[in-house]
């Protein structure tokens, strides 16, 4: 008898703590990730698995059990099986591949091949590890440092991003670009309304408003997540929020006003005439 196979339209940790064992084994296919699926038994363990062609064969390969493994690292680690299958690696034949980077690192092409530094800048590692990651999760920060910025913005979007938008990508390369790189280790209780403020005025600086208008309501999202989680006493993001919104009205020119029309001479004398 054939293995049911469900397609799940917005994986959720929630949803898949709510799975009841119906006695059957079935599957669950994650739309996020091609060949990502959570494979649930009989008896209602939960198990990933990733599933690959590799020259005429269909293996997998187990990723670890649920919800030990949560669902970003398992898609990190599904998403470096395929970057191996890209570059010509059979994902059965390596190492377990990390969730993400260290930093300034990148994956080498191969075993014997050192791995590349990047340059410094305020990019660097963060945007690696995000890019290694497909962009669909921020790098897991120093749990002994609760209050960090990097912290906060690891919890909202694993917390709120990911449960309640469709594409949490365009949110993560958004803090990723923006945010992280400059607020990274610093206390996010010290940030002040000004600095978001400033930060705004130079994407606006750069030529880019219509990202401005986008950053703005995300930092005040994540703040007021902040306030909620009880890492924040209070969210600076308010302010630039509104600041973010004012537009300047554009200068209308005043109508010409007609000039009173002046009669020719002869006109002028029939007139009087």
């Amino acid at each position: 008898m054939p293995r049911k196979t469900l397609v799940s339209a917005r994986m959720s940790a929630a949803q898949l703590c709510a799975l009841a064992p119906t006695g059957e084994e079935f599957d669950i296919v994650d739309p996020a990730v091609p060949g990502l699926v959570l494979r649930v038994g009989p008896t209602g363990t939960k198990r990933w698995l990733f599933r690959f062609r590799w020259r005429g064969e269909r293996p997998r390969i187990a990723l670890g059990d649920f919800p030990e493994t949560g669902i970003a690292e398992a898609r990190e680690l599904a998403l470096a099986h395929r970057r191996e299958i890209k570059r010509g690696i059979d994902p059965r034949r390596s190492e377990r591949p990390r969730p993400y980077l260290e930093p300034t690192q990148v994956w080498p092409r191969s075993s014997n091949e050192p791995p590349k530094r990047t340059p410094p800048g305020p990019m660097g590692s963060i945007s690696i590890a995000v890019r290694a990651a497909g962009e669909r999760a921020i790098p897991k920060p120093d749990l002994a440092d609760r209050t960090s910025f990097h912290f906060l913005a690891y919890e909202y979007v694993e917390y709120y991003v990911k449960p309640s938008r469709d594409v949490p990508e365009e949110v993560v390369r958004i803090l990723v670009k923006d945010a992280l790189p400059y607020w990274k280790d610093r206390d996010a209780r010290t940030i002040t309304s000004r600095e978001i403020i400033e930060r705004l005025d130079a994407i606006v600086a750069r030529g880019a408003p219509v990202m401005a208008n986008r950053t703005a309501p995300i930092l005040d999202q994540m703040f007021r997540f902040g306030v909620h989680r009880s890492i924040l006493g209070s969210s600076p993001g308010a302010v630039a929020k509104n600041r973010a919104r004012i537009q300047r009205k554009p200068i209308r020119a005043e109508p010409a006003r007609r000039r009173p029309r002046s009669r020719p001479s002869n006109e002028v004398r029939k007139l009087n005439g």
